[in-house]
C-alpha cells in the first residue's frame, strides 16, 4: 500500500512538473493565458493569478473533451 501511495505521489510531482514547464514555454512564445474569471479574482497567498491561470489553461483540452464526449 505505501508503494502505490508514493508511485501516486511520484506521478502527481512528474505531471505538475510537467504542467510547469509547459505554460512556461507558452508563456515565452505567446504570452500569459488571459481568462475573464481569473481576472475577477484578487488571488491568495496559497494561489496566485498566474497558477490560477496555469490550472485553467491546462485543463481547457480535458474540458472541451469531456464537453465534447458527452
Amino acid at each position: 500500500m505505501k508503494t502505490v501511495d508514493f508511485v501516486n505521489t511520484l506521478l502527481l510531482l512528474v505531471l505538475t512538473l510537467l504542467v510547469s514547464i509547459a505554460y512556461i514555454i507558452r508563456v515565452k512564445w505567446r504570452g500569459r493565458a488571459h481568462f475573464d474569471r481569473v481576472e475577477q479574482q484578487v488571488g491568495s497567498p496559497l494561489l496566485s493569478k498566474d497558477m490560477m491561470e496555469m490550472a485553467y489553461w491546462s485543463l481547457q483540452p480535458l474540458g472541451r473533451f469531456f464537453a465534447v464526449a458527452k
